[in-house]
């Protein structure tokens, strides 16, 4: 059986900032994904495993609040 290996996948804004930065394997979301707004300051980072969302996911808001929910509780 063949493995697969995971790709980096990077998006940008409009702007030329990074937008997300995460990985797929198999056509899945898997490892470490993040987000960030147009600004360039971070907006989410989550976890996935076979391109289900699990573990501690943080947001910030625009005015660099933050927040977290368990995804393995939702």
């Amino acid at each position: 059986m063949k493995h697969s290996e995971k790709t980096k996948q990077v998006k940008y804004h409009d702007n030329g900032k990074l937008s997300e930065v995460g990985f797929y394997k198999d056509g899945k979301r898997e490892g470490e994904c993040i987000s960030y707004y147009e600004n360039g300051e971070k907006e989410l980072v989550g976890y996935f495993i076979q391109g289900k969302p699990t573990g501690i996911w943080m947001y910030w808001d625009k005015e660099g609040y933050y927040d977290w929910i368990d995804m393995d509780q939702v």
